[in-house]
This record gives structure tokens, C-alpha cells and sequence, in this order.
């Protein structure tokens, strides 16, 4: 199933918009959350991530520890949810959460 959700948001015929990718990323933490790859804490980030506007959050990397993304269609709602992140992320010995604009591939 992890595998059919990379595929269909790298397929470089196809670039979903925000809301679908984000629909794709918590498909896939809701798998990686069955097989017990996620924590509570990352779990709550994530709702965090979502309350603020994200269209889909997902953890990153190896799992288990803080890496994370959240999908924001608004590239304002972004700045402000790692903001307000940024200060319980810095707290807790993680380092300062930031924005990355994303844009299709020129065809």
C-alpha cells in the first residue's frame, strides 16, 4: 500500500494539488501508525499540523523519532503553523521547523 501511494504522487505525468497530496500523506501515517512507526507525541504534532490548515500530515525518515511534514495549500498558514510548532519543537531539543514551497516540474 506504501508503495502504491509513492507512485501515485511521483508519477511525473500526474502532480497532485495540495489537498490530495496531503490525503495521500495521511494515508500513508495511517499506515505507518498500524504498524507502530509513529509515537503519541508525533501523532499529536501531526493534529497539530492538521488544526492549523494542513491538508495532511505525515512522519519522514526512519519514524519513531521527529522528523514530519505537513501539507499546506496556503503558503501563510505554512509560516504561521511553524511558528507556533517551532516554539514546542525548540523546547523539546528539535530543531526550528521551516517552510519548503513546492512547485510541479516544468513539463
Amino acid at each position: 500500500s506504501l508503495g502504491e501511494i509513492a507512485r501515485a504522487v511521483s508519477d511525473p505525468g500526474r502532480c497532485p494539488e495540495a489537498g490530495a497530496l496531503g490525503r495521500f500523506a495521511d494515508r500513508a501515517q495511517s499506515i505507518l501508525a498500524s504498524l507502530e512507526l509513529s509515537t503519541p507525541d508525533l501523532d499529536r504534532t501531526l493534529d497539530a499540523l492538521r488544526a492549523s490548515g494542513a491538508t495532511g500530515a505525515k512522519l519522514s525518515g526512519a519514524g519513531g523519532g521527529g522528523a514530519f511534514y505537513g501539507v499546506f495549500d496556503d503558503e501563510s498558514r505554512a509560516s504561521d503553523a511553524a511558528q507556533r510548532l517551532g516554539r514546542s519543537v525548540t523546547a523539546a531539543g528539535g530543531t526550528d521547523p521551516f517552510v519548503l514551497r513546492l512547485r510541479p516540474a516544468a513539463t
